[in-house]
């Protein structure tokens, strides 16, 4: 196999791995549209219960928002003051919400306090104390702290005031509901397309469009994060005892997290219900709790216990979230490599620090990841380069051995060796740097910092770009290096070096602007490096 292919099955590569989450999302709807009129059944589910304005108590900090329900003393809703829930606008990004269409609560405390309504027994700017007393003579306190870094301290406090041992159990959960309307097609919703705290389906642009992992997750001291999707809570779900666990629910950029008190061993739960909303055929309600639930323990007459959690409800980021819990950090969905991405951001961030310009940024760590490389990928552009110079000695030997295949390769591989040169050393240093752009990808990708961040006519890199000019730009760099490829013989690999911009450029319309830019930036360093290549071996020719 000769540098072309190669060349030619790594950009292939590449597209299939951009392509693969598009092809899932089409299977997808070409089975929903195939099990329409099957008559799948579904079950009846009563609606959660709905917040009362009088039961809300809102705390404020610097960083967020907090409302408190006083029935069961959770958390329904939390806005974040720093984050636009889009670019210019006054409402803020929340992460837990009362919405009734798509309510999702966090609650901490001990079990038999869920129906009871606290009293609020202190209160400031961002600290509540609840309080109240439940039939059988069990006396809760609870205390919520606002602090900063996005983390919500909740404290429970019972005590036994009867004369007989009480059996209680501290808890953390989760409770999540998407209400959504049911067509004349009466398609049902389908799990994986849950978004907790979030109405509909998360929203995608362009041909392609874009989509990362949103779903819960949980943390073990032999696997730091496992996945544990929607669709999984709607099978089989969790049911597992871990020692300094966490749960977490996840979105793009930003992120609910339970993290209780350590030194314990919690058993994990799911359960999952959806159906009709009552008797209504309209309204399809689907309904989850994931829950952590410590060891039981006896509370004798007038003994107290005490519960703590760190709720944490803020944007993803590394610096926050590796101090608040081992694994935390994880859960920014920068895939298999993870590690290599960190980095990248690292310096990224420290970049950023000095230009104060999330584009410039991407542009300039590009262009220092690829100096990294660059004596290495030197060597695979002279490789190239003296691939096309000896061309002509190629198709000559091809033409005077067509009738003798073992007579040709033996001279070919001769003529390597005379003129020093590595067939496939072209292709090495490219695949040495594969994990770096599939890295970088992930960064510009899931970083919260790059949202809403605007660069020359780009009013925002996350989205994308309004006029197409990156993806145009790109497409047209991306022909020109390949016209700087060695040719072939072959027309058909000639008319696939040919084809691969034109679908890579619509490939990228659909994606971030902070994506195409990087990738732009990566193209076109790598077509001046081989064009300078060029120049010196002409030179020394």
């Amino acid at each position: 196999m000769n540098s072309r292919k190669i060349l030619i099955y790594i950009a292939l590569g590449m597209v299939s791995w951009l392509l693969v989450s598009s092809w899932q999302e089409f299977q997808k709807v070409q089975a929903d549209k195939n099990s329409e009129g099957k008559g799948v059944v579904a079950n009846v589910v009563e609606p959660l219960p709905e917040v009362k304005p009088s039961d809300l108590v809102t705390l404020k900090a610097q960083d967020q928002i907090v409302m408190i329900d006083r029935k069961g003393g959770k958390i329904v809703q939390t806005y974040l003051n720093r984050y636009d829930l889009k670019k210019g606008s006054k409402e803020k990004v929340h992460v837990f919400s009362k919405d009734p269409t798509h309510q999702l609560y966090a609650a901490s405390g001990f079990t038999g306090d869920a129906d009871l309504v606290f009293s609020v027994l202190r209160k400031d700017k961002s600290l509540l104390v609840l309080t109240a007393t439940a039939p059988n003579g069990i006396e809760y306190k609870k205390e919520f702290k606002v602090e900063k870094d996005y983390t919500i301290s909740v404290t429970t406090y019972v005590k036994n005031q009867t004369k007989k041992d009480w059996l209680g159990q501290a808890y953390s959960d989760f409770t999540g509901n998407n209400v959504t309307s049911i067509g004349k097609d009466k398609k049902l919703p389908e799990p994986n397309k849950f978004i907790a705290g979030e109405s509909g389906l998360s929203k995608k642009s362009g041909f392609l469009g874009v989509s990362t992992y949103t779903g819960a997750a949980y943390y073990s001291e032999k696997t730091p994060y496992t996945k544990l999707t929607y669709e999984e809570m709607a099978g089989n779900g969790v049911n597992k005892k871990l020692k300094n666990t966490w749960i977490a629910l996840q979105k793009r950029y930003f992120l609910g997290a339970i993290v209780p008190q350590k030194d314990q061993t919690y058993e994990i739960v799911s359960h999952w219900k959806s159906g009709y909303l009552g008797r209504s055929t309209s309204h399809y309600s689907e309904q989850f709790n994931l829950r952590l639930l410590a060891t039981p323990q006896t509370i004798g007459p007038n003994e107290e216990a005490s519960f703590n959690a760190v709720i944490y409800s803020g944007p993803e980021i590394v610096n926050i979230l590796s101090k608040i819990s081992p694994g935390l950090d994880q859960t920014i969905d920068y895939g298999m490599l993870w590690f290599i991405s960190q980095a990248v951001f690292y310096l990224m961030e420290h970049i950023n620090k000095v230009i104060h310009n999330w584009g410039f940024t991407i542009i300039l760590s590009t262009v220092f990841i690829r100096l990294l490389f660059y004596r290495f990928q030197d060597a695979g552009n002279r490789s190239m380069e003296k691939m096309k110079m000896i061309a002509p000695k190629i198709e000559a030997i091809q033409s005077q051995y067509a009738d003798d295949p073992e007579a040709k390769n033996t001279a070919i591989l001769a003529l390597y060796k005379k003129e020093k040169v590595n067939p496939i050393g072209g292709c090495l240093p490219l695949i040495v740097q594969i994990p770096f752009y599939f890295a970088t990808y992930h960064v510009v990708m899931e970083a919260v910092q790059i949202r809403h961040q605007p660069f020359l006519w780009i009013k925002d890199l996350s989205a994308t770009d309004p006029y197409y000019i990156l993806p145009v730009v790109l497409g047209v760099a991306m022909f020109v290096q390949t016209k700087m490829t060695p040719a072939s013989p072959d027309p058909a690999q000639e008319n696939m070096k040919l084809i691969l911009p034109v679908i890579l450029m619509f490939v990228f319309i659909s994606m971030p602007a902070g994506v195409s830019l990087y990738i732009l930036t990566s193209t076109l360093f790598g077509v001046l490096q081989q064009q300078i290549t060029s120049k010196k071996l002409k030179a020394s020719w």
